[in-house]
Order: structure tokens, then C-alpha cells, then sequence
């Protein structure tokens, strides 16, 4: 963007957290591994070169203290991390592998304590604006929301974002909602919560059933929308932001969002196997951030995951980019996976006992079927029933070989199709209000009847059908909210059957 293109935006003020310091952790034992600096490097040049840097208020790093690390771990877990910065390769290599998928090098305390303050100072940032209409974003490495009170667990050894919402809790912020959409489950996050019912954590992860890591059971304060299919792109997870996050956020009211913002679920990413565009992930900020605004909360995102690396540079750069209020790229949405939507149905009718807007779904739901004479769907809860264990009694874990390196044919490839993607975004930006939302379509061109559209499809269709018309409704809504600034609240659910 230009400069006099720049000045016509009504700027969002964003703040930016990051420490090259981070750079210094990296796995000295394998050749190879996901999680590396050239993340972290790859997203910096990225907004440098964009010159988003210039626009956002930058934040001075610090490492976080022992009180601070001991309000999610334990200060024997804190002390023992801290001891890797005098160990030798191999001493380092035996104590990673006491530990799921990690790695230290004697930087790593160091980095992570960094990675944990960076953090809190975005999230202290956002919570000293008094329009708590501002907005931050920590580009951090390591990650952290795997790591459990005394256990370093895939790739993350402090858990920032539980860190966080502790921290902001004793601040005096009465309610917190995170959100996690990295592709794996954060289970370290889950149960550092699990104790105080005013801290919510709404989670969007890879689950096929169980049989993705890290296979968690269920607990509590965690609300779950777990993914049984690969492929979920731009329309699976935004559905689940404009349909399913931002209701809760109505209902919950919390005082501070926080964001495990992670980007796995990527178009490219070997670990996801998802297929979230760059400009996916900027409508799901900026979902995110309005609801967030409405409700007088300050929005906080915390790098994750995401480990193709082009993707996950152009992902933090729309992320930023819709922090700040810039144009909206073009995103064509298609008709949602019936796998997912399955998922999506269900969470709204397992959570709406605790949520009025999710129960109003769930009750407009039940109206349409009964109108358009389809029989109910029973819908299953997905059940978490499967604990990850490790093969070896001793619990040694394997510390090399783990990853395998792309394919340079196959990078070329991936990295082809993604700068087509983002040509095209950047194409089509413009100033617009609403998504064009495509799975809408079947609904608005049919003009069959109630009564024809019962005995024309089969049941298969029909239930496609049929949740595409609860979406429509639920569009309908939000339209009802943005343009005649009418709450949700306001109507029962037989005047919006009968409109």
C-alpha cells in the first residue's frame, strides 16, 4: 500500500512484540527439525518489507520473572529448564528426551523466558488502553501452548498464553476467553485453566476421532470443536468464527480475548494437512477483533504454531494487516465440509445449555427442519476418550529423525500456488463490509418450494441442504445486527421462521 493510501485508513493502533534473542533457540543435535528460527526470521522480514512494522507501536521485550513462569509451572519445572543453559549436548539431548517432541540448547531458557514476557507485555499493552479498542500481536518463539505445570511438551517449553490469562486475572480482569486455532489441541493450556471457571478457552483442532495428537480427553472450562477430516479451508474456519466464537463472545463478555494464534492449519503445512488461506486467517482476525471491540474487550494474539514457512510469514502479515484495519482481501468461500459442519451442530447443541445465542441456533435449527418437514438428525458429541501415552515405560522420548524434510520439488511447488493465492487476494482488496459468502448460494438460487425441496433430495442432500439454511438464517442475523443494529436478543425464534 502507498503512503496516501495508508493515510485514508482510520488506523487501528497495534502493538508488536517480538526479540531476536528468540532466534538463539534451535535443536543442535538434528539437521532437520519444524520448529527453527527461520520461522520467526521468515515473519519478520515478511512485515518488514511491508513496511508493517513502521505502523504498529513496538513493545520493549523482557524476560519474564519466577513469579510469573510459576503462575501456570512449578518452580522445581522452572529451576530444572533453567539448569540447560550449563549442560552440554549431550546432557541437553538426554534431558529433552524426558520430554514429548522438545528441544533445548543453552539459549533455550533464555528464549522461552522471553517469549513468556514479550507476551505479557502485549497482553498488559492492550489491557492499558482505556478504549479497549487497541489490539497486539507477540511474534514469539518458542511456542507454548502444549506445555503442561511440569511438562515441556511439543515444541514448547513456557505456556504464554496460560501465563497470560493468570496474569491478567490477578490484574483484576474478571473473565478471559482464549481462543485456540492452531491445528493441534493446546492441551497444556486446557489444564492450566482448568481451575478457575472465568477463564474460558474455545479450541478448533485436527481431532480424526482421536487419532491426532496429542489425543487429549475433555476437561473443563475448554470448549471443543474438533475436526474429523483433513482439507478444512477458508469456509470451515471461518463458519466457526462467525458462528460459533462470536456468539460465546456476546454471551461470555469477557474482559480480555487472547488468541494461541497458530498457524498449522495453513495451506501447505505438512503438520495440519488443513488448507486455511493467507486471507482466511485475516477474516478470522477480523471476526475476532469486531466482536472483541463490541464488547469492550482487548484482543491479544500469541504466535503458535505453522511450519511452512512462506505461509506462515504472509499468515502474520494479513493477521497484522486486519489488526490495523486495512482493506479486506477477496475471499470466495465454498460449501462446508458435511464432516465439519457435523462438528459445528453439534458443539452448538452440546454448549447451548451454557451460551442464549448458541441455544437461539440450536432452536433455530429445530424450526426450520420442522418447516421444511425433515426429520430430526441426531448428532453426537465427539467424546474425548483417548489419553497420549508413550510406547517406553521409562518414557523416553526419540529426539532425532522425527521430521523429514520437504521435497524441494514439492516447496517449489507449494510456494507456486501460494504467491498465485496471494496475487490474487491483493487483486481483489477493497473496502468492503461483508464476506461473499458462497454457501449461500445453493439456498438464494433454488426455487423450489418447502414442500418440493422435502421430496426432491435425498437424505444425504437433504441434511446439506438443511444446515446451509441455518447458516443463511444466521447471516440474516448478523446483517440484522450490523445494519439495523438490531440484537439477536430482540427477536424469537418463531418471527425469524416466519420472516
Amino acid at each position: 500500500m502507498t503512503e496516501r493510501e495508508i493515510s485514508k485508513i482510520e488506523q487501528r493502533k497495534v502493538y508488536f512484540g517480538t526479540d531476536r534473542a528468540m532466534l538463539q533457540h534451535r535443536c543442535e543435535w538434528d539437521d532437520y527439525h519444524l520448529e527453527c528460527p527461520e520461522r520467526l526470521n521468515a515473519v519478520l522480514a515478511k512485515l518488514e518489507n511491508s513496511g508493517l512494522l513502521n505502523r504498529c507501536v513496538h513493545l520493549k521485550s523482557r524476560k519474564a520473572d519466577l513469579d510469573e513462569l510459576c503462575l501456570v509451572h512449578s518452580r522445581v519445572y522452572v529451576e530444572g529448564i533453567a539448569k540447560t543453559r550449563t549442560m552440554n549436548l549431550e546432557e541437553l539431548e538426554r534431558f529433552a528426551s524426558t520430554f514429548d517432541d522438545v528441544y533445548f540448547n543453552n539459549y533455550s531458557y533464555e528464549a522461552a523466558t522471553i517469549s513468556v514476557g514479550v507476551s505479557l507485555q502485549a497482553m498488559e499493552a492492550v489491557l492499558s488502553d482505556e478504549k479497549r479498542k487497541s489490539s497486539s500481536f507477540a511474534a514469539i518463539r518458542p511456542p507454548g501452548h502444549h506445555a503442561s505445570h511440569e511438562k515441556a511438551c511439543g515444541f514448547c517449553i513456557f505456556n504464554n498464553v496460560a501465563i497470560c490469562a493468570k496474569k491478567a486475572r490477578n490484574l483484576g480482569i474478571e473473565k478471559i476467553l482464549i481462543i485456540d486455532w492452531d491445528v493441534h489441541a493446546g492441551q497444556g493450556t486446557q489444564y492450566a485453566i482448568a481451575d478457575d471457571p472465568k477463564i474460558k478457552l474455545i479450541s478448533i483442532h485436527r481431532y480424526q476421532h482421536g487419532l491426532f495428537w496429542p489425543n487429549l480427553p475433555e476437561n473443563k472450562n475448554t470448549i471443543n470443536v474438533p475436526l474429523n477430516a483433513l482439507g478444512m479451508g477458508d469456509s470451515e474456519y471461518i463458519a466457526f468464527i462467525q458462528h460459533f466464537v462470536i456468539p460465546i463472545i456476546q454471551d461470555f463478555m469477557p474482559g480480555l480475548i487472547l488468541v494461541s494464534s497458530g498457524f498449522d492449519a495453513a495451506f501447505g503445512d505438512e503438520e495440519g494437512n488443513m488448507n486455511v488461506s493467507p486471507a482466511g486467517y485475516y477474516w478470522m482476525t477480523k471476526l475476532v477483533l469486531n466482536a472483541a471491540i463490541a464488547v469492550g474487550a482487548p484482543l491479544c494474539m500469541l504466535m503458535e504454531g505453522g511450519y511452512f514457512i512462506d505461509s506462515l510469514a504472509y499468515d502474520v502479515q494479513f493477521c497484522i494487516e486486519a489488526l490495523l484495519g486495512d482493506p479486506e482481501p477477496d475471499i470466495q468461500l465454498e460449501l462446508c465440509n458435511n464432516v465439519f459442519l457435523h462438528s459445528l451442530h453439534s458443539a452448538i447443541l452440546f454448549y447451548a445449555h451454557e451460551f442464549p445465542s448458541l441455544q437461539l441456533l440450536a432452536d433455530v435449527t429445530c424450526h426450520i427442519r420442522m418447516r421444511c418437514f425433515i426429520p430430526k438428525i441426531t448428532l453426537i458429541h465427539t467424546e474425548y476418550k483417548y489419553q497420549k501415552v508413550s510406547n517406553d515405560e521409562k518414557n523416553v522420548y526419540p529426539t532425532r529423525g522425527i521430521y523429514s524434510r520437504p521435497a524441494e520439488s514439492v516447496i517449489r511447488c507449494l510456494r507456486q500456488e501460494l504467491e498465485e493465492m496471494i496475487l490474487s487476494n491483493s487483486c481483489c482488496k477493497k473496502n468492503n463490509e461483508t464476506i461473499s459468502l458462497a454457501f449461500t448460494e445453493k439456498i438464494d438460487e433454488s426455487e423450489n418450494t418447502e414442500t418440493e425441496l422435502h421430496t426432491e433430495v435425498n437424505d444425504l442432500e437433504r441434511r446439506t441442504v438443511v444446515d446451509f439454511m441455518q447458516l443463511h438464517v444466521l447471516i440474516f442475523l448478523y446483517f440484522l445486527n450490523r445494519v439495523f443494529n438490531i440484537s439477536s436478543s430482540d427477536w424469537k425464534v418463531n418471527d425469524i421462521v416466519r420472516l
